[in-house]
């Protein structure tokens, strides 16, 4: 489970809304390209608005002309979602979050319509918590302790790496320790075998 998961579980429901409008569009396509350190295939401004367009027509994704207009599809309260935006755009202004600390650079306003958004119910899972309980071989061991032969298990399905949560604090606990070192322990075994 995520911090965002643990979030959203907090609410009544587990409901939480994502507003954003079509100006966010100009940040996204340059992230598609250079979102990791890998890349990946370059998009246009208009490519992503074709996404969202195609999240409309299958109704995975809301659009409408006002926040007023959004937050009545969403069946919420109209005068509320408008207070809220107008109350995060203002943070925007000034670079402070006063209610979740984003960083300024991270701010980023929700003006320019049309305006579009999601709902959810279902916390996100990121990684398996708990996982298949491993050797120091990376093979998964079966309920009484002993080993399934061939069968490994690296990266974030291993056991007993993440109680309750995942977590993004520890510099390197992901990649360095669960998909790199394991990945080498594992397959070091099975080229000895």
């Amino acid at each position: 489970m995520t911090h965002q998961g643990f979030t959203q579980m907090r609410q009544p429901g587990w409901k939480i809304f994502a507003v954003w409008d079509a100006a966010y569009a100009e940040r996204m396509a340059p992230w598609y390209a250079r979102g990791s350190r890998y890349g990946g295939p370059e998009q246009s401004v208009g490519d992503v608005v074709a996404d969202w367009e195609t999240g409309v027509t299958k109704g995975t994704i809301l659009k409408a002309d006002t926040i007023e207009e959004l937050a009545k599809k969403f069946g919420l309260d109209a005068n509320k979602l408008k207070v809220t935006v107008d109350r995060y755009n203002g943070f925007c202004e000034t670079g402070i979050d006063e209610d979740f600390f984003k960083r300024a650079r991270l701010l980023i306003p929700v003006k320019t319509g049309p305006f579009y958004g999601q709902s959810s119910n279902a916390p996100q899972l990121l990684i398996v918590c708990g996982g298949l309980r491993t050797n120091l071989k990376m093979q998964v061991l079966d309920t009484k302790g002993k080993v399934i032969p061939g069968l490994y298990a690296v990266g974030t399905i291993v056991g007993d790496m993440f109680a309750n949560y995942y977590t993004f604090m520890p510099s390197g606990i992901n990649l360095g320790a669960t998909c790199i070192t394991f990945g080498y322990l594992a397959g070091k075994e099975i080229a000895g075998s």
